[in-house]
């Protein structure tokens, strides 16, 4: 079940680095040239050590799992941050 924060929400205390979504792993290679592309052409970057993305945030950070999305009538994949599991394991680990 899904549960939002509202207001401020609690400090994050943990690093939290889930595994990506089985759809992420059905072709590697894929995935690896999907990135390589974005990091070549500056949409992303990295790739951090945990240790510098502690730097960067400033202490401890939560990531969501990627995923790819199979676009309708097209042979390309959408790489997406899944939020929606992301937000469920961080609500689950405040609530409990």
């Amino acid at each position: 079940m899904y549960r939002a924060t509202i207001g401020n929400p609690p400090p994050i205390t943990h690093t939290f680095i889930p595994n990506n979504l089985k759809s992420a792993d059905i072709n590697l290679l894929y995935m690896d040239n999907f990135i390589q592309e974005e990091l070549d052409a500056g949409h992303f970057y990295g790739p951090f050590l945990v240790e510098e993305a502690h730097e960067i945030f400033g202490g401890h950070f939560q990531m969501a799992p990627l995923d790819f999305f199979e676009r309708p009538g097209s042979t390309a994949l959408r790489l997406i941050h899944h939020i929606q599991k992301r937000m469920s394991s961080i609500n689950l680990k405040i609530a409990g």
